[in-house]
């Protein structure tokens, strides 16, 4: 496992432009991770933004496709047009078949990453099929390291469909009465009981008072999973993140150890490639200390 990140690696800042290709260089697949949660607001979509940017920090080609079949916030937070995404490829693709072309034509690029940005409107479920949706991550991992999906809760049939097509699973929670009672629902549902069959591990946001070597205990024997990282309640530096369109791993005070997070996500994604059989993954971080940050949805 990496133990820590190389400083010296310059990190791309937010851009967009008219078309975003990247060329496939290998006849290996890339891995998609699926990032999800219970319902309400954990972070999914903040921890699926910084994690695909400390990923590519790594010098991997990244993917983010933003596959919530409720509500896509992904276009907001990284200030995206809406008129290239998801939504508009289902369409197109009524008329054709779709192919790499027509998926280049919606992907735009942020941060370095190729994104595919969801719906600002509630029903993505209805006009994204999952069998486009599998379709659209096939032709990424092909043209990308690694696919970050930001799946949503997974409280229906179209997010546990987006959850079954990635290789590892990062589910997020917030780790107070409430959030760890929508998790438990969540977890305990006939929605989950297919999706933990894939590698999985847990990221807690806004954590507050336990150390995480306390926090991963519970969480180990509970839910049957280890925690990769912790991210302290720091919501100042999520809203200066949010009004200037710049993820919070590229700068200031939530970079470090947001990318340390990438670092474990990395090494889990490569230890779930090694794993015989399909199951939850035990990864531990290298330092128990809470990793220092903050998060909304």
């Amino acid at each position: 496992m990496v133990t820590r990140f190389q400083r010296s690696r310059k990190i791309q800042t937010h851009v967009i432009d008219d078309g975003f290709r990247v060329e496939s260089t290998s006849a290996e697949l890339g891995r998609a991770v699926g990032v999800t949660g219970s319902t309400g607001a954990p972070g999914r979509t903040f921890l699926s933004i910084n994690l695909a940017v400390a990923i590519h920090a790594l010098g991997k080609r990244v993917a983010l496709v933003d596959a919530d079949p409720h509500l896509g916030a992904v276009a907001v937070q990284l200030d995206l047009a809406e008129d290239r995404s998801l939504v508009y490829l289902a369409h197109e693709a009524k008329l054709r078949q779709v192919d790499d072309t027509m998926v280049s034509r919606h992907i735009q690029s942020a941060s370095g990453l190729g994104v595919l940005t969801g719906r600002a409107l509630a029903g993505l479920g209805d006009v994204v099929p999952g069998s486009l949706l599998a379709d659209v991550v096939g032709l990424l991992r092909r043209r990308y390291d690694v696919v970050v999906v930001d799946v949503g809760a997974l409280d229906c049939r179209d997010s546990q469909q987006a959850a079954l097509l990635c290789q590892l699973l990062v589910w997020v929670a917030v780790p107070t009465k409430i959030g760890t009672d929508l998790l438990d629902r969540t977890l305990s549902g006939p929605l989950a009981s297919e999706a933990r069959t894939r590698p999985s591990l847990m990221v807690l946001n806004r954590l507050r008072g336990p150390s995480l070597r306390e926090v991963d205990t519970t969480v180990r024997r509970r839910y049957g999973m280890a925690v990769a990282g912790a991210v302290a309640d720091h919501p100042q530096s999520c809203l200066q993140a949010e009004d200037s369109a710049r993820p919070a791993a590229q700068a200031g005070p939530l970079a470090s150890p947001l990318r340390r997070l990438g670092l474990e996500v990395a090494s889990a994604l490569r230890a779930s490639e090694a794993a015989p059989e399909p199951g939850l993954i035990a990864v531990r971080p290298k330092s128990p200390t809470a990793l220092a940050g903050g998060g909304r949805r």
